[in-house]
């Protein structure tokens, strides 16, 4: 009886196998087999063919939970048909994909490794491909890193190379580029419409059976009615596209996490872009049914908590009073509870609103603290970050957010909120290229030794700027709750003063542009006293300040020299100067330093800019007055890539120079660029006049490679881990140097075409001066607010003054700007800032003492124009 009985119900289980009876029923019957029962894994493994067919065709996608259980007891007794493998890694990837919608995958990096050693299947390739795009997502929002995303590209071109020519293998690999798309568009808070048509372009054109049909209907469902909203804004949604979204929530055995994600989508699309009262009341009521599905401490409360503050803007916008702002206000401060920091995918945009709630309650107060605390999410996504490429997504948006933030403090008449909101977004990535290093002593003092030799374990396996994210985020939130508020805070206003003192300047000044109507302006953080702003309504960079033909016109760079301009493209120089002073300079030399940096007997007003934006490529010491005379000749002006950096070149102590270092002086580079021959004037005559001691390597003036060297990557890479004591502490590099935003990297081109890229420094010794005379070398690879250079770099890894170059320059009166400035350095023994500005009014002195120079120098003078702007402006002091 016991075996005629499971007969019979190994037969129904057949039946439901093959579509002819109820497969719960089935799967139900299944799991109270025995252990051990010859058939109980070939059954499973037919009832999982029929759960994926179920899923394929449209049926319900929840029937996947039973996949797991199912594939359990499949492994256990595996059946011998050849099909298997293929329908177990489907079933395994919808599992998957099922487990990330419902907040239930712990381990993406064990996802990942399974999914990486399933067999390649076309049939298969799509949704194995949504599982792992899915997964790559899911790290990346775990970890706070994006460097799994950008993976994501690399992934999809591998399956279009490996389904060439198999029919429909385009469209495999379009569905999950479109999919990619729209959700890291909709995960960076980017517009997604672009996104979304391309998803539904795909989509549409899929077959009625195709596998992933079923897999993106819901998306597809949710999806299109705000594709809409985003292509015609001011037409709310139609009653049938509101009942729609709301079916999505009402269906029976969906999890209560989709249940709460479908109700707040429905709720959002009920008051977005909609006046009608009765429907943003609508949109409200379905939130808070939301947030009564979702149990308390669930993770997705805080998003839902979110948009019911929307919806209650909203409302009070269309005068449902002042207890709408309170309520939402309340509801954004449990959000902020809940999300319990920085590491939390929506803290920004929870500060965000709470500091507009704040702002609009009469009496509230800390509103720009609310604002500032969002804006440390910046700070902390660039400090987990495994690679420079996933720090240069990470901080896209960092800049402007610390700009419309400081806009708000700005209205307020608050300079010190001003400074501290820039410098919120300023040079992130710069800034945690610094705190690798003393990370694993400062673990140790907190207590965490044993997180302390993991650090140091993971530092000592390669490159400091790939240690993985996960590592990264336990060790800052550790740091973090040490009360180390520095880590992720700007400098306050006493910060920033003390390092001024150390550095003997008078101000850091950040400089910002207009933007539309909003006007630029500057404000000043003074060595002593208040700090105060200026508003700068010509602070707006355009077609006026044309000055990048006439920069590369007489380049020490990779190309052909070409001709110069012609009399327009000077005027345009001319005009870009005038502006310059017009815009900002004037402004402050005029109005703002005489109050906080009186000139003295000792020496001349010196300020640190921080200029944001396309500001970055203004040369702001060669803004005109109009008696003709330029910025350098009224105040010394250096550049910080933030306060924060500024403040760590202070803390530094000096090293004073001495006659022992490395020149490197244009080395031959194969063929990869032309040579420089007053390059290698000047760097000669610099190590033989100044540094006696030093090593050169490259060419000789007259072509032949030094004896010391030839100039190659390496040579300089060994030179900067020597701590031997015969090393020195001086860098002249006089050569190549390139930079490729598009790519983000920096490099300088050495012997033999080998490349010196700005990671290779971040592991180099403590150096006095760095000089970079080479093109771009102080352009930013990561835009221009991150200040990410080559310059800069050497400056985190421990130099303590750079030299470097924000275009491209000239290579004959390069030569003559670098050994004046040396003189003044060494025989004169200023200070590197002081140096460079003497060598600057020397090129611009008609009275210059030619007798500095030592003879094959002054040849060159005698058919260059040194006080043209291109011959002394292309560089900026940084650090001490």
């Amino acid at each position: 009886m016991i075996e005629a009985g499971i007969g019979a119900r190994c037969a129904a289980i057949g039946r439901a196998a093959r579509g002819e009876g109820d497969l719960d029923a089935a799967v139900a019957d299944l799991l109270r087999f025995p252990d051990g029962f010859p058939v109980r894994g070939p059954l499973a493994a037919a009832l999982v063919g029929r759960l994926l067919r179920d899923t394929a065709d449209g049926s319900d996608i929840r029937r996947v939970q039973q996949v797991d259980a199912l594939l359990r007891l499949a492994d256990a007794d595996p059946p011998g048909d050849p099909a298997w493998p293929r329908q177990r890694c489907a079933a395994r990837a919808a599992s998957m994909l099922l487990a990330i919608a419902e907040s239930r995958l712990t381990d993406p990096r064990a996802a990942l490794a399974e999914l990486a050693a399933f067999p390649d299947d076309p049939a298969a390739r799509t949704l194995v491909g949504l599982a792992r795009m899915a997964v790559l997502r899911e790290q990346a929002r775990a970890d706070g890193d994006e460097a799994p995303l950008l993976r994501v590209d690399r992934e999809i071109a591998a399956i279009r190379e490996q389904a060439a020519g198999l029919p429909g293998a385009d469209g495999h690999a379009d569905l999950l580029d479109a999919a990619y798309r729209a959700w890291t568009a909709n995960e960076r808070g980017e517009d997604p419409g672009d996104a979304f048509r391309q998803l539904k372009t795909v989509f549409d054109g899929l077959p009625a059976d195709h596998p992933a049909r079923s897999g993106l209907d819901d998306l597809m469902r949710v999806a299109e009615p705000f594709a809409r909203l985003i292509d015609d804004p001011e037409t709310p949604l139609d009653p049938a596209d509101l009942a729609a979204l709301g079916e999505l929530a009402d269906r029976p055995g969906i999890s209560d996490h989709d249940r709460a994600l479908f109700l707040g989508g429905a709720g959002l699309a009920e008051f977005a872009m909609d006046s009608d009262r009765d429907r943003v009341d609508a949109g409200i009521d379905r939130i808070r049914a939301a947030l009564r599905v979702l149990p308390a401490g669930h993770p997705g409360r805080a998003t839902q908590l979110g948009l019911l503050a929307m919806g209650l803007f909203r409302r009070n916008e269309l005068g449902g009073g002042i207890a709408d702002l309170r309520a939402a206000a309340e509801a954004l401060e449990e959000a902020r509870t809940l999300a319990g920091g920085p590491r939390h995918p929506q803290w920004a945009m929870i500060n965000e609103m709470l500091s507009v709630a704040r702002r609009r309650l009469p009496g509230s107060t800390d509103a720009g603290q609310a604002s500032l605390d969002g804006l440390r999410r910046h700070a902390w996504r660039a400090l987990i970050q495994s690679s420079p490429a996933a720090t240069r997504s990470a901080v896209r948006d960092a800049a402007r957010d610390a700009i419309d933030v400081a806009r708000q403090f700005l209205s307020d008449g608050d300079p010190a909120g001003v400074l501290r909101a820039l410098d919120s977004g300023r040079g992130l990535a710069l800034y945690a290229a610094t705190q690798t290093a003393g990370v694993a002593e400062r673990l140790d003092r907190a207590g965490r030794t044993g997180l302390a030799r993991r650090w140091r374990a993971a530092r000592a396996g390669g490159d400091p700027e790939s240690l993985p994210a996960a590592l990264r985020a336990e060790v800052w939130s550790a740091l973090a709750e040490t009360g180390d508020t520095a880590l992720l805070d700007p400098p306050g206003l006493d910060e920033i003063q003390a390092a001024l003192a150390r550095l003997d300047a008078d101000a850091l000044v950040y400089l910002v542009p207009a933007d539309g109507v909003q006007p630029g302006f500057a404000v000043l953080a003074p060595a002593t006293g208040p700090p105060a702003y200026l508003i700068l309504p010509f602070l707006r960079v355009d077609a006026e300040v044309d000055v990048e033909r006439y920069l590369r016109s007489l380049a020490r760079d990779l190309g052909p020299a070409p001709a110069p301009g012609g009399d327009d493209l000077v005027a345009a120089v001319e005009r870009m100067c005038d502006w310059a002073w017009r815009a900002a300079i004037g402004p402050l030399i005029e109005r703002a330093l005489p109050r906080v940096a009186p000139a003295t007997a000792r020496r001349v007003p010196r300020v640190v800019l921080v200029p944001m934006g396309e500001l970055a490529r203004i040369p702001w010491h060669a803004a005109r007055g109009g008696d003709g005379r330029y910025a350098v000749q009224r105040i010394a002006i250096s550049q910080a890539a933030s306060a924060r950096m500024l403040c760590h070149s202070a803390a530094r102590p000096p090293i004073p120079v001495s006659p022992l270092g490395l020149v490197v002086g244009d080395p031959d580079t194969g063929g990869a660029a032309r040579d420089l021959p007053a390059a290698r004037l000047e760097a000669f005559a610099v190590q033989r006049t100044f540094y006696g001691g030093a090593r050169y390597v490259g060419r000789l003036p007259d072509g032949p490679v030094s004896p010391s060297g030839a100039g190659a990557a390496g040579e300089v890479r060994d030179w900067l881990t020597d701590a031997g004591p015969c090393a020195g502490d001086l860098l002249h590099l006089a050569c190549h140097g390139v930079v490729d935003t598009a790519a983000g990297e920096a490099y300088l081109l050495l012997a033999g075409g080998d490349r010196l890229t700005a990671r290779d420094l971040a592991d180099g010794r403590d150096i006095g001066l760095v000089v970079l005379a080479a093109c771009h070398t102080g352009r930013s690879v990561h835009g221009y607010d991150e200040a990410y250079s080559l310059g800069t770099t050497f400056l985190a890894a421990g130099a303590r003054s750079v030299l470097s170059t924000q275009w491209a320059i000239p290579d004959g009166a390069t030569a003559l700007l670098m050994f004046v400035f040396h003189h003044h350095l060494v025989t004169r023994g200023l200070p590197p800032w002081q140096a460079l500005r003497e060598a600057q009014l020397w090129m611009l002195d008609p009275a210059r003492d030619r007798e500095l120079l030592p003879a094959p120098l002054r040849d060159r003078l005698d058919h260059a124009d040194p006080a043209d702007l291109v011959a002394w402006a292309g560089f900026t002091h940084w650090g001490q």
